[in-house]
């Protein structure tokens, strides 16, 4: 009997073989008698759902595989793979450890926050922080808008104006500060919104 699955089979660096299913989300109706349960999947390449380690061959690893997925799979080994073994190797970890995956993955999303931030203030830059136009502005917890998307968020449309302390604001809230050139921490995107009006 065999099924198929997509999985990862990899030899670390202490020589030892790996193999692990990749998490697997049903497309369509599984309720629907044209439903497939074997084909009708979507995977996600960056968590496992399965895992079996310590193994002294491929083929070894190969075996706890059941039912069978078929010969195949992403195979890898420390030394022709490094890189994308030292991959799966964290994937491991995640699975075995939940704490230590949410933690990863919060830590993450900040730095892909920091990075969209910083994508986003260098435009910002360039045009004066669009003051005077009219933007519509989200407001909420960047690290989980990029990450999760669990975030809490709000968004506001109004046109940019010059605060008292400096800052750009956008219906009283913190937006852009010209001088250092950031945005507020807690801006998640923006976009111009139509008339261009100034005030």
């Amino acid at each position: 009997m065999s099924r198929y699955r997509e999985y990862a089979i990899w030899k670390n660096r202490t020589g030892y073989w790996t193999v692990a299913t990749y998490v697997e989300y049903p497309t369509g109706d599984p309720t629907s008698p044209d439903w497939d349960c074997e084909w009708d999947n979507e995977y996600d390449y960056n968590a496992f759902s399965w895992v079996s380690e310590g193994h002294i061959t491929e083929d070894a690893a190969r075996r706890q595989l059941t039912p069978n997925p078929g010969h195949g799979g992403d195979v890898a080994t420390w030394e022709e793979e490094g890189e994308q073994v030292e991959g799966f190797e964290l994937m491991l970890k995640m699975f075995k450890d939940p704490k230590f995956a949410e933690q990863y993955r919060k830590e993450e999303a900040e730095k892909k926050a920091e990075t969209v931030q910083a994508e986003l203030a260098n435009e910002l830059k360039k045009r004066n922080g669009y003051l005077g136009g009219r933007l519509s502005v989200t407001y909420g917890n960047s690290a989980e808008a990029v990450g999760s998307g669990l975030g809490m968020f709000s968004t506001v449309t109004a046109v940019v104006k010059k605060g008292d302390d400096g800052w750009y604001v956008v219906d009283g809230r913190n937006f852009f500060n010209p001088e250092t050139g950031k945005l507020d921490k807690l801006v998640a995107s923006y976009r111009t919104v139509l008339p261009y009006s100034y005030y």
